[in-house]
Parts: structure tokens; C-alpha cells; sequence
């Protein structure tokens, strides 16, 4: 049903509005706009960088959502985000199934998947929870933050 592609340079501008979507920037921890000229240098690092993968989702050939990996401290950082067109439909659990098996792939070892989500943001909690992620938000206290982990591999 998805099919995961690693972003290219290529992806930039659909990256920049995908990040200053309205519903993205409530559910982010920084939620001011962001500037193009900062995007594009966070962007460049970002795809040169060894300790962070970057996938496009794709559903019947049309890029739907983006999901990046970080590894921070022997743990895999999870962020995501849907395309506003395709949010509601049920596809977050399948979007991040689908970049899962392929940063397993990339990574070839096994790794704690780690995600930080608002409290607020109901759909991505549920998201989480029907991965089987645990809340680990007793060892990693933040107001408003829920830390979901889950052991891969």
C-alpha cells in the first residue's frame, strides 16, 4: 500500500510546506513558521548527515507524508508528518510501518525507537500506541510530552 523512497534535495520545497502546515506547526515543539533560508540549511545538513535518514511515503506513486529518523544517545529519534490531503484516513500506522522496515534495512542492527509526542496530539498518541511503542514518559519527563520507545530488531 506505501512505498518508502530516501528524500533527495529534491524534496526541499515539498519538505518546507509540509513543515509550515498549520496542523504541523501546532504539533511541533517549536511552533513558529519557518524561514526558507533556515529550512534550506537544515535541510542540506540533514541529508548529509550519517546519524539521520529521511524517507518520503508514497502511496500509488504520489508523496503522501515524510518521516526522519535521528539517532541521538544509542536511540533512534522518530518525527513524522502527513500531507493535510491524507491525514484522517488511518495511514499514520502504516506511513511509519513502512519507514520502519526500511530504516531496519538501512541500519542493519537493532535499535530503540524513540517518539515525543504532545499530549495534545491525539491521532499521532494513538498512532504510536497501535505500534506497540510503550510510554516510557516516567524516564524522560517533560510537561506535555508523552516518550513512547519500542525495541526493534
Amino acid at each position: 500500500m506505501f512505498e518508502s523512497r530516501v528524500t533527495s534535495i529534491d524534496d526541499m520545497e515539498l519538505y518546507f510546506l509540509w513543515a509550515n502546515d498549520r496542523v504541523v506547526r501546532s504539533n511541533a515543539f517549536s511552533s513558529g513558521l519557518i524561514l526558507w533560508d533556515d529550512h534550506v540549511d537544515w535541510f542540506k545538513m540533514k541529508l548529509l548527515d550519517d546519524s539521520c535518514f529521511m524517507y518520503v511515503i508514497e502511496k500509488d506513486t504520489e508523496a503522501i507524508g515524510q518521516v526522519r529518523f535521528d539517532i541521538e544517545n544509542k536511540k533512534v529519534v522518530i518525527g513524522y508528518s502527513l500531507d493535510s490531503r491524507f491525514r484522517g484516513k488511518g495511514y499514520g500506522v502504516g506511513v511509519l510501518q513502512c519507514a520502519i522496515y526500511s530504516v531496519t534495512r538501512a541500519m542493519g542492527r537493532s535499535f530503540i525507537l524513540q517518539a515525543q509526542v504532545k499530549e495534545s496530539n491525539y491521532p499521532s498518541l494513538r498512532v504510536f500506541q497501535k505500534l506497540g511503542f510503550y510510554d516510557a514518559s516516567y524516564v524522560i519527563e517533560r510537561d506535555g510530552i508523552i516518550t513512547f520507545e519500542k525495541p526493534i530488531g
